[in-house]
């Protein structure tokens, strides 16, 4: 069997061409199907022009050129997963400690970013959070009563508190989750609507936060607030200035680089597949640290929180300045299991000054499936089953709905204590923007339920890997430039697994580290759930 590339002979099911190492395509098209493969589009001829282009910006966040040969539509975020929303409504109305930090977080953190959550509808979380605070607070107010009256007469307060906290369980149960979070009956529309004017238009920004956000703002160590944990990830530098055999160089942009990256991987067809630009900064950076006229475009007004989206020139703009602390990555993300399991990508490509180096940098983030008791939405609950689980209840939130009360009593004054605090803290440049509270990742188990969670995961990620290393050897190709250096090195990370983090790789003696070898461990056992840290 001959290699469409270079002519040379094969097995008859090869794969990887032995010669020239290019995949094997199979033209079923009439001879049109290694272009529609490459995503090679018809253009004009390229003119000459430096590798580095400088891109117009201004900071009135309005694009000042075409961003895209393509001509593709930006495919934004995919639609909301309706498991990945529905688990997370059910888990504000059965787990309080959650319920409040989530209000916590998309409402009292007034001054800080909103995390990512991939796939969920925090709008609609948020409104179902609210109602069972309501429900939740009645209840409160009900036991605390109760709890006084105990005093004198333990014996039926007690047997009043029980049933005060089986009704609420029945209702729950019965009026809310049953009717309107089953999988069958979940209607994001039909969300119970905040009773306060401002909460409900706190839920429309949220609601049009999560559909345009594309700035990412952390705290601490990672960057990939929202998207779960971190997995491996690997880079190295390339020479872009070594012709191929026969060719001439033929000098690109690194926009355009990035567009052809971003157009052939949305066309790899995966399900629920996402690819958008975003901006990863640090919330204790946006002060202190970038230049004034980037701190400007995120964080107009410091007593506000830093803004959740900007125009492709700023994104553009990142491109360009490697050495800028806000950064600019191409985030592929796949979504599977209805939203439970996310695999994100982050892709970065620099061209260092020196100009015939291009740096290339991948970091995988994983989002496991939600904790095991968030499925309970989705079993039958017995009239017993609610009678012991309220009987169980009953005298630690006896105890607890005094605290509550008071709680609520005091919310006034803890939320305007903690509005000065933070004001003081962006006077003094010490408040950090980054969110505290990260409602998916609450959420989220660290193990996988089932075997197929795990292989989906692997499957994700491989084929995209698969389809960017392609991509990119075609890219270098198409402009005259060996792929020799690129194939040697991703047949070292994608065989042996190694990860690969600053310098450069050479392939003829890779020594791979610690979290390689634990993630290529053979494993002895087959576990009801695996941690996520085993592929």
């Amino acid at each position: 069997m001959k290699c469409s590339a270079c002519g040379a002979s094969n097995a008859a099911n090869f794969v990887y061409c032995a010669t020239c190492g290019r995949k094997r395509v199979i033209d079923m098209s009439g001879g049109t199907a290694a272009s529609a493969r490459t995503g090679t589009v018809p253009t004009q001829a390229t003119p000459a022009a430096p590798i580095m282009l400088s891109t117009p910006f201004t900071h009135s966040g309005k694009a000042t050129m075409a961003t895209n040969p393509y001509n593709r539509q930006s495919l934004g975020s995919p639609a909301f997963a309706k498991d990945a929303t529905r688990y997370l409504c059910a888990a504000v109305h059965t787990n309080s400690q959650l319920n409040e930090l989530v209000i916590r977080a998309l409402i009292d953190d007034e001054h800080r970013a909103v995390a990512f959550s991939p796939g969920v509808d925090l709008s609609t979380v948020l409104k179902h959070a609210l109602a069972a605070r309501r429900r939740l607070r009645i209840r409160d107010a009900l036991l605390a009563l109760q709890a006084i009256l105990a005093i004198p007469l333990l014996g039926v307060p007690l047997l009043t508190a029980w049933l005060t906290v089986y009704v609420e369980r029945w209702h729950t149960y019965h009026k809310v989750l049953m009717p309107h979070l089953r999988r069958d009956a979940f209607d994001r529309n039909a969300a119970p609507q905040p009773m306060s004017a401002a909460h409900r238009a706190r839920a429309d920004q949220i609601a049009t936060m999560s559909r345009d956000e594309n700035v990412i703002v952390s705290n601490g160590y990672s960057p990939f607030t929202g998207f779960g944990v971190a997995d491996t990830d690997w880079s190295f530098a390339l020479t872009v200035d070594t012709a191929a055999p026969g060719e001439t160089v033929k000098p690109f942009t690194i926009h355009e680089l990035y567009d052809r990256v971003e157009h052939n991987l949305s066309a790899l067809g995966l399900p629920g597949v996402s690819i958008t630009s975003r901006v990863l900064v640090n919330g204790d950076d946006l002060r202190a640290f970038l230049d004034p006229a980037d701190a400007r475009v995120l964080l107009p007004d410091p007593f506000r929180p830093p803004v959740w989206h900007v125009d492709d020139s700023y994104i553009r703009k990142l491109r360009e300045e490697p050495g800028n602390r806000a950064r600019s990555y191409l985030v592929i993300r796949v979504t599977g299991w209805s939203g439970e399991i996310v695999a994100t990508l982050f892709l970065r490509f620099v061209m260092l000054p020196k100009r015939d180096l291009l740096f290339v940098e991948l970091s995988r983030s994983l989002l496991a499936p939600y904790r095991d008791e968030f499925h309970d939405v989705d079993r039958v609950s017995s009239a017993n089953h609610l009678l012991r689980r309220s009987l169980a209840m009953t005298l630690p939130t006896l105890l607890q709905s005094l605290v509550n009360t008071a709680q609520t009593l005091m919310r006034p004054v803890t939320l305007s204590r903690q509005r000065q605090a933070n004001e003081k803290a962006i006077r003094d440049g010490s408040f950090a923007y980054g969110p505290t509270v990260i409602p998916r990742e609450l959420a989220a188990s660290r193990m996988y339920h089932r075997y197929f969670q795990r292989v989906d995961r692997q499957m994700y990620v491989k084929l995209v890997e698969q389809e960017l290393f392609d991509v990119l050897a075609d890219f270098l190709e198409e402009h005259g430039i060996s792929s020799d250096d690129l194939r040697a090195r991703f047949s070292v990370i994608q065989n042996n697994g190694i990860m690969v983090t600053g310098g450069q790789l050479n392939a003829g003696a890779v020594s791979a580290g610690t979290m390689s070898r634990a993630m290529n461990a053979v494993k002895q056992s087959a576990p009801a759930s695996v941690p996520m840290g085993r592929s």
